[in-house]
């Protein structure tokens, strides 16, 4: 059922009309209408040649956030504020790891990475090393724009994930630029909440600057829920 009704809403030709209201009304809700129809099954995650994980959006999914989008358009002056409730990701800068998720590997907080703080890590010794950590992030892209769907061996983790309407904060010691394993490639999916692990290594750099301070090498990348916070993190 849910698979005829989105045929249907698609082939209608109602559904440009639609789209130019909404963004004429509220051109955030309109960018965002654009973005979510745009970014079916692009939540997929390349593990190894051959392999994929695949976490697809169902229709049915599809036809509720145009249910919503369309709700929202119609709240007078309310679109803008109910777009960035319904898009904001829980920020992770000040959570403590409470349990790794891979075994092997130490689970890093995103406090720990801060250069000011008395309990970062110190760069001159376990970082430098090579340690093995895994990361909870948003995937974010780093020198150059780039697509949803676009397959990528490199990309920029962050704390935080931002909205339709407001970036996220990137500051160099929040900021982890992932290199991928030789031959291993991800579907680039902007701002999904992602499992990261490699091998940390720290740069010398402004802080507050806007370059990465932190690689990891190496790198696994697996797409993560948003209950794994509360079960590994306090």
């Amino acid at each position: 059922m849910a698979s005829l009704i989105y045929s249907a809403i698609r082939a209608s030709p109602l559904i440009g009309e639609l789209r130019s209201l909404i963004a004429h009304h509220s051109p955030a809700v309109g960018n965002y209408s654009a973005e979510a129809l745009r970014s079916r099954n692009l939540y997929s995650v390349r593990v190894g040649i051959g392999r994929k994980k695949h976490v697809a959006i169902s229709r049915a999914h599809e036809v509720r956030t145009l249910a919503l989008i369309v709700a929202l358009a119609m709240i007078p002056g309310g679109g803008t504020v109910a777009i960035i409730a319904f898009t904001t990701q829980p920020d992770l800068n000040e959570l403590t790891p409470v349990a790794s998720h891979t075994a092997g590997f130490s689970l890093l907080g995103w406090e720990s990475l801060l250069r000011d703080q008395t309990h970062a890590l110190d760069a001159g010794s376990v970082i430098a090393s090579g340690a093995a950590v895994e990361v909870l992030g948003y995937m974010m892209d780093g020198n150059r724009a780039l697509e949803n769907g676009e397959w990528v061996q490199e990309f920029t983790l962050l704390p935080e994930a931002g909205n339709p309407i407001h970036s996220a904060h990137r500051f160099g010691d929040q900021m982890i630029t992932v290199h991928l394993r030789s031959g291993t490639r991800a579907r680039f999916s902007l701002r999904a909440l992602l499992w990261v692990s490699g091998s940390l290594q720290a740069l010398a750099g402004d802080p507050v600057g806007d370059r990465p301070l932190y690689t990891i090498e190496q790198a696994r990348a697996e797409l993560a829920g948003r209950e794994e916070i509360r079960k590994h993190f306090r």
